[in-house]
């Protein structure tokens, strides 16, 4: 699973919005992604890892700052959509790893 988070400008550049109040988002959609990879675990399909690209990541900074662990090898297949290619597996920006078995 590879996919960056993206959230309104208004949330993300917002100064009022605490530094805390960023995390807990960060924290919520992990619980997400966790409960996703739960569900395909049940569908039969094996979840050892979860990546987040962080090139155009919108909590790419409290992704670095909980010390989530960013690679920048071996990266996972982009998710593509029609024709658009993505980004999530930009060598220069890598992907953190958000789960891992």
């Amino acid at each position: 699973m590879c996919n960056n988070i993206e959230v309104s400008d208004k949330y993300s550049k917002n100064k009022n919005i605490a530094y805390e109040d960023k995390i807990e988002l960060l924290k919520t959609i992990k619980q997400g992604l966790l409960a996703q990879a739960n569900e395909m675990e049940k569908q039969g399909n094996k979840v050892n890892e979860i990546r987040i690209g962080m090139c155009r990541n919108d909590l790419s900074y409290f992704i670095e700052k909980e010390q989530y662990k960013i690679v920048k090898d071996n990266l996972f297949e982009n998710y593509r959509f029609n024709r658009y290619q993505g980004d999530a597996n930009n060598k220069a920006f890598g992907q953190a790893i958000i789960y891992k078995k």
